[in-house]
């Protein structure tokens, strides 16, 4: 983060940084070229990106730093020195032509490092934004899908909240991978009866959130029913062992401007009192 703390860190046996506060671990740092703790920690403040040369523990490394365009996310990569050394040594005595040759190979590994650093950045918004499961958004792509459709409208909507009861009894008895197809199967057939804007996501585990661009129950009632009817046929046809069902919790949202965690919580407060019979509580 901007503040130096350690969200994701490489898994590499050989990574320089084990976690914690990357600014409090630089401070062993000798640097280069005028750098400095400070600079880095003003750099993440001003969302700046450069690329640093610095010493630690007897191992000369190089670093390059750049916001990772979510929230106050950076991506801090770092190469040992002696790895672009080990890979360029052979060419310092050849012939001015061969210095030409050094500094293409030079400009196309930095090329290779900018293209894996974007990469990477590519690849943590994907797997901050998408679902594993179902394909769709994830719980914080929803919240903040969520919260720009309130904010560019005055309609008036609700706020679902959903929960396969029995699922558990799903991923024993028929095993983990089946449940992940029910799960996106129930998606699925909650999506194709959305339209614009409304949203659905599943926020965890049997867990899921609905948009929906109305504040009468009736209607909704008709809705959770036509979903239910599909996700029991599907349950059905699919020959899994256990007969789930759907329960559901709807706020209507009457503060667009609320905390769009809050107001799942509120939906869902709403789920618990939910009976069996008609599956659906305000």
């Amino acid at each position: 983060t901007d503040e130096g703390n350690t969200v994701i860190r490489s898994a590499h046996e050989t990574s320089v940084f084990l976690g914690g506060n990357l600014l409090q671990h630089l401070k062993d740092a000798v640097f280069y070229d005028g750098v400095s703790v400070e600079s880095i920690a003003q750099d993440f403040q001003q969302g700046a990106s450069r690329k640093i040369r610095f010493q630690m523990e007897g191992q000369e490394l190089m670093a390059i730093y750049a916001p990772a365009g979510y929230d106050d996310w950076y991506l801090f990569t770092v190469i040992p020195s002696n790895v672009l050394n080990e890979k360029t040594s052979g060419f310092y005595r050849l012939t001015a032509l061969s210095c030409v040759v050094i500094s293409v190979l030079f400009l196309l590994l930095f090329a290779a490092i900018f293209l894996l650093h974007n990469r990477s950045r590519r690849n943590l918004v994907k797997q901050l934004y998408t679902d594993p499961v179902t394909g769709g958004p994830s719980k914080v792509k929803f919240e903040q899908e969520v919260e720009g459709v309130l904010n560019a409208s005055e309609h008036r909507y609700s706020l679902l909240y959903a929960n396969v009861e029995k699922f558990k009894l799903i991923n024993e008895r028929d095993g983990s991978e089946a449940g992940d197809r029910l799960l996106a199967k129930i998606y699925q057939i909650i999506a194709q009866d959305l339209d614009e804007p409304e949203i659905v996501a599943r926020l965890m585990a049997d867990h899921f959130g609905i948009l929906a661009a109305t504040q009468n129950m009736a209607f909704l009632k008709r809705r959770v029913e036509g979903w239910n009817t599909q996700i029991q046929e599907h349950v059905r046809t699919g020959r899994f062992t256990t007969v789930v069902a759907m329960n559901y919790g709807v706020f209507p949202i009457s503060e667009p401007k609320e905390k769009v965690s809050l107001m799942l919580d509120k939906a869902n407060l709403a789920r618990k009192t939910a009976s069996s019979e008609d599956g659906l509580a305000v």
